[in-house]
């Protein structure tokens, strides 16, 4: 592999992932299982990226998720619900609700009160969901501590007694359907011993949970360890000394492994900035930190490192470490490596799994890309660097004291951003005229607050004209409308909604835009008292009135989803205020039947959003198609419509 030019062309550090040692993983798990009925069910834990997912999915291999996060990742690239179990110790109730109504393929129960809430759930919304009751066997794993998951003292599972009261309790409810029994013993398990013991506690309970209902799938989650110094799998010498005993429940044996599935696939490529000794140790200082991999601060974890710009050169004993303000930023202690130089490339094996996944922004540094190497040999981007915006866009600037000084808007349309930066998350956006106050000055940019909506955001200076405007008021009453000088020549275009403030002259409305006195064709405009509407036909009426507008500009809507500015404007001509919050969302995760939709929802499709005028037609605009269009609300339209949002009672 041609180092050089991949690290020349994306830069350090990075993942770089190998998509033919993944199928390869897959196909040896497989054959080890060879004999006995089986599901693999890839732990989404150890590495989550889409692209890696779409991979596992198409080798027909299944979702475990731990998490509402993980379960909708799983369905983004791909996963069918029913080829989802979703686990997990702590599930709320929002999150069960979501499973349910998504019909996941196995639900597994952790505790007598999350049974509680799975049944109330159930019974709420008539939709049956296939279990399984986690058992917890007291069974020793032999690992580290931090890794024991099945042994006395741990979180996880429940204790035999609780487990028969599940089931022996949800064969009277017709909605919850037992399917299985659950076990999972630990981590970086190195011999099949633990094992077998689970499985000869297991065998009478099997027996017993199948006396008071028939189940099939017997659970045994993963586990299985990977040597990261020799870089061997255990995963098939376990999986093959315990086959003769799975196939004596006569059961479809799910498995839940991720390491063994990812670890050997990827690698922490990174470059060396500096090198030091101090009080006879040598430090290699690599632009990879703790942050980027937790596992050898977290775990003591020692992973092979090979320096691939020099490998053949004399070796030396050194500590890889990153370069963030903490002493346990270490990637490996005492590697034997070709002394590297400043700039050389080195690689950490076998970091696919519980690497990314267990990333940070600790020292409030950006998490880094990942790659693939595809089974063709090209290498592929799968995740971009993030940058320090992705880090601080959903911090909240505090409130600031006073009202702010007056101001206005003299930018046709003029992005509110949420930090004093072009690139940084655009929050709202500002109409020509919009009064604003100012609150903050920072480097080129206002920090400011809409007078409208109290919406805050940065907007640059150039964009603002400070003091307040004497005049009357009035609004821009067509899609655009032009702004002249003395001279007749235009100086503007503002957009519908628009604020002027000024004098009446010669049928014309002036004010002062940069101190320089413009008109504005009164016919264009219309007073602040004519923009209230009280009835959902006068509302449907405009926005009619909007059929073959070649353009509207795009807005932020206060909800947060990136739609067209006619939703934004039209509804805000009226009096009305969409507000932040989504709590009146309605989604059930199918598509939205017609008969439940009521004129003016505001109707949210991939991507996409609109309004439902009534008798079946409902409004939208493309800035791709250039134009506002009505059309009824069926075929492929009514299939993607997922959600509605209910504005006016």
């Amino acid at each position: 592999m041609k180092w050089n030019n991949i690290t020349k062309k994306f830069g350090t550090p990075f993942y770089l992932y190998d998509e033919q040692q993944i199928v390869k993983n897959i196909a040896i798990i497989r054959e080890a299982l060879e004999g006995v009925s089986h599901r693999i069910m890839y732990s989404l834990k150890a590495n989550s990226n889409i692209y890696l997912l779409s991979i596992l999915r198409s080798l027909g291999v299944g979702a475990d998720v731990v998490s509402i996060g993980e379960l909708r990742t799983a369905m983004l690239a791909g996963f069918q619900p029913e080829d989802i179990t979703f686990a997990g110790v702590g599930k709320r109730g929002d999150e069960i609700h979501e499973a349910v109504l998504k019909r996941i393929g196995l639900l597994v129960i952790e505790s007598l009160e999350e049974y509680e809430v799975v049944k109330e759930t159930v019974n709420r919304v008539k939709i049956p969901v296939n279990f399984a009751v986690r058992f917890n066997p007291g069974v020793d794993p032999h690992t580290i501590d931090k890794l024991a998951t099945g042994k006395r003292g741990t979180k996880f599972g429940v204790a035999e007694e609780a487990l028969i009261k599940i089931y022996e309790d949800a064969k009277r409810n017709k909605f919850l359907v037992a399917r299985g029994l659950h076990v999972h013993i630990g981590s970086q398990i190195k011999q099949p011993e633990p094992y077998l013991h689970t499985l000869e506690i297991l065998k009478p309970l099997w027996k017993r949970v199948n006396q008071i209902s028939p189940i099939n799938i017997l659970d045994i989650g993963g586990g299985f360890a990977y040597d990261y110094e020799d870089g061997k799998n255990y995963a098939p010498e376990i999986l093959k000394a315990i086959v003769p005993f799975l196939k004596e429940f006569q059961a479809t044996v799910y498995i839940e492994p991720g390491r063994s599935i990812i670890t050997s696939s990827g690698s922490l490529v990174t470059s060396v900035l500096y090198r030091k000794e101090v009080h006879g140790k040598i430090y290699i200082v690599v632009d990879a930190g703790m942050n980027d991999f937790l596992r050898a601060a977290f775990y003591n974890a020692r992973h092979r490192v090979v320096n691939v710009s020099h490998s053949n050169g004399k070796k030396v004993k050194a500590d890889i470490v990153g370069p963030l303000c903490e002493p346990g930023d270490v990637l490996r202690r005492d590697a034997e490596i070709e002394e590297p130089q400043r700039g050389d490339i080195l690689i950490l094996k076998d970091t696919g799994a519980y690497g990314y996944s267990m990333s940070s922004n600790y020292n409030t540094r950006p998490r880094i890309k990942e790659l693939i190497r595809l089974k063709s040999g090209e290498i592929k981007l799968i995740r971009e660097n993030e940058t320090i915006f992705d880090i601080l866009r959903h911090e909240v600037i505090p409130g600031f004291q006073g009202k702010g000084s007056p101001g206005f808007i003299i930018k046709n349309v003029v992005n509110l951003r949420k930090f004093p930066d072009p690139f940084a998350e655009r929050v709202n956006q500002a109409l020509f005229g919009e009064k604003i106050f100012i609150l903050q000055e920072f480097d080129g940019w206002f920090f400011v607050r809409k007078d409208y909506d109290n919406y805050t955001g940065w907007v640059r200076k150039q964009y603002v004209c400070e003091g307040d405007l004497d005049g009357e008021e009035y609004y821009v009453s067509v899609p655009f409308t032009e702004v002249f000088d003395e001279n007749g020549q235009r100086k503007s275009l503002l957009p519908f909604m628009s604020r002027v403030v000024g004098e009446e002259e010669d049928k014309k409305v002036w004010f002062n835009y940069h101190d320089n006195k413009v008109y504005v064709n009164i016919d264009k405009l219309v007073k602040p008292e004519h923009l209230t509407y009280t009835s959902k036909d006068q509302i449907v009426d405009e926005f009619k009135k909007f059929i073959g507008v070649p353009y509207l500009w795009g807005g932020l809507s206060p909800f947060g989803f990136d739609c067209s500015g006619l939703v934004q404007t039209v509804f805000r001509r009226f009096g009305i205020h969409l507000p932040r919050d989504t709590s009146q969302q309605i989604s059930s995760g199918e598509s939205v039947k017609l008969e439940n939709i009521s004129r003016l929802d505001l109707l949210f499709f991939p991507g996409h959003v609109g309004v439902y005028l009534g008798d079946g037609l409902f409004i939208h605009s493309s800035t791709k198609n250039n134009g506002v269009y009505i059309e009824p609300l069926s075929g492929e339209w009514l299939k993607n419509l997922k959600s509605i949002r209910r504005i006016l009672p």
